[in-house]
Order: C-alpha cells, then sequence, then structure tokens
C-alpha cells in the first residue's frame, strides 16, 4: 500500500500547485511588462525598465512562496525540506519564464517592432554619454541588435524558463522550506 507522504511528494501533486502559481505569476509579469511598454512609450528610460522588472520580479517571488507555503501546508503537513520546496518555486519560475520569454517574442517581433530601435536609440545616447566613441557604440550597437532577432528572442523560450527556474527555485525554495525539528520517536 502506498502511503500519503509518497503520493504528497509526486510530480503530479507538486505540479497543481506550482502550475497553477505560475500561470498566475506569468500573467503578471506579462502585465507589468506590457505596461512598461505601454506606459513609458518612447521615453521609457532603463531606470524606469529596472522599476518594472523589479517590481515583476518581487510578484514573480512572492508568488512562487505562496506556491510553497500552499503545497507544504495542503500536501506536508506545514513542513518542507528545501529540496521539495525548491521544485516547487523552480515549477513556477519555469512557468513564468516561458510566458514572460513567449510575451516578449510575441511583442517585440509582431505587435511593436519599432520598440527596438528606441531601445536601440536609448543604449547609443547612454553609451556616448559614457564616453565611448562612435566606433564602439557602432559595435556595440551591432551587438545589441543580434539579441533582438528572431532567433535569439525564440531562444529565449529555452533560456527565459531555465533562468527563471534557477533563480526563482533557489531564493523560493530557501524562504519557503520549513524544517520540522521534532525528532521520530518509535
Amino acid at each position: 500500500m502506498e502511503s500519503t507522504k509518497e503520493n504528497s511528494l509526486s510530480f503530479p501533486v507538486k505540479w497543481s500547485h506550482a502550475g497553477r502559481f505560475g500561470l498566475l505569476a506569468g500573467l503578471l509579469t506579462v502585465g507589468v511588462t506590457l505596461m512598461g511598454y505601454l506606459f513609458t512609450g518612447d521615453s521609457v528610460s532603463f531606470q524606469q525598465q529596472g522599476f518594472f522588472a523589479m517590481g515583476s520580479f518581487i510578484l514573480v517571488m512572492i508568488l512562487a512562496v505562496q506556491a510553497v507555503k500552499s503545497y507544504r501546508n495542503e500536501e506536508l503537513n506545514g513542513f518542507i525540506h528545501f529540496k521539495d520546496s525548491f521544485q516547487v518555486a523552480a515549477m513556477v519560475g519555469a512557468v513564468c519564464g516561458f510566458l514572460a520569454s513567449f510575451f516578449n517574442l510575441v511583442y517585440l517581433t509582431y505587435v511593436d517592432a519599432s520598440f527596438i530601435d528606441v531601445m536601440m536609440r536609448q543604449m547609443e545616447e547612454m553609451y556616448l554619454k559614457m564616453g565611448m566613441n562612435e566606433g564602439q557604440v557602432e559595435q556595440a550597437l551591432v551587438k545589441l541588435k543580434e539579441g533582438f532577432s528572431l532567433a535569439n528572442l525564440a531562444k529565449g523560450l529555452i533560456t527565459g524558463p531555465i533562468i527563471y527556474a534557477l533563480f526563482v527555485g533557489l531564493i523560493g525554495g530557501l524562504i519557503g522550506r520549513k524544517k520540522n525539528n521534532i525528532p521520530d520517536i518509535g
């Protein structure tokens, strides 16, 4: 006979918690990113982009920790090891990372491809203010433009979830874990 604890540690049980919070985190991230694109328009600054990115990351972390707590309290009687905590938070991060990467691919390729030009102009201004000469600026902009190619944005569908999973998994796993310090007797 299979024990309840073994079932509660299975992937489908973890996924039921992580998937729902990951979807919510992904949709909120897309919403925050879209607000950043729309409300800042041509006047977008890197400081503003940083605020939107930081706000988005904080939302993802809160939801990852909530997913771990939900899984921990509903399935494991309030205690969870780091491994399981990391796995749940990483799944939240992977779902969120995929949705965010997919949104960026669609938005920057099909919805508003001119946004890349706006960012390129701002980067050029920033590089010149930093004291780079025209040759260095041109070289840096060529590399930057390559990063926004369809192929590189599509690569984000793989790298985005991996990066999100690692960072969100580590931080969310550490915050969400809760050890049972009472020794088993008997």
